[in-house]
């Protein structure tokens, strides 16, 4: 959603829209309106948490993912998830969870298939990553 405000942050409207809002509507509703405009993500457990009782949009994990082969196998490395976060991963032969230990965590993906990586670094947003396999690797 997007929340259009005056210059003292007085509400004047909003516009329903997908999170995040694509950057050319929100800088659209920015040049139309004469306050502010923020893209505000809708109202669900994925993105707010409530410290000390006081509602707060849940921040992005600072993460990166690298993807190289290495004898055939695809190698996918996801550095920046925090020690003690369970990750899960699906594909092809089942899933399959473990605990991150702050170190960087390497995938090696033999299977031909799609993979589902997911975790959950509260109070950080989830994330979500596809990573496909074809019959060459990478």
């Amino acid at each position: 959603m997007i929340l259009y405000t005056d210059d003292q942050g007085r509400y004047l409207g909003h516009l329903d829209q997908a999170y995040p809002a694509p950057a050319d509507v929100l800088e659209k509703v920015r040049s139309e309106q004469e306050g502010l405009a923020w893209d505000v993500p809708p109202f669900g457990p994925e993105f707010w948490f409530f410290p000390d009782g006081v509602p707060t949009i849940r921040p992005s994990l600072d993460y990166s993912v690298t993807e190289t082969t290495e004898g055939g196998d695809k190698v996918t490395v996801i550095s920046g998830i925090p020690a003690g976060v369970v990750v899960t991963v699906s594909g092809p032969e089942g899933g399959q969870t473990v605990e991150a230990d702050g170190e960087d965590l390497e995938l090696v993906l033999r299977v031909t298939g799609t993979y589902a990586v997911s975790f959950d670094p509260f109070p950080h947003q989830p994330v979500s990553l596809v990573i496909d396999v074809t019959e060459k690797g990478a």
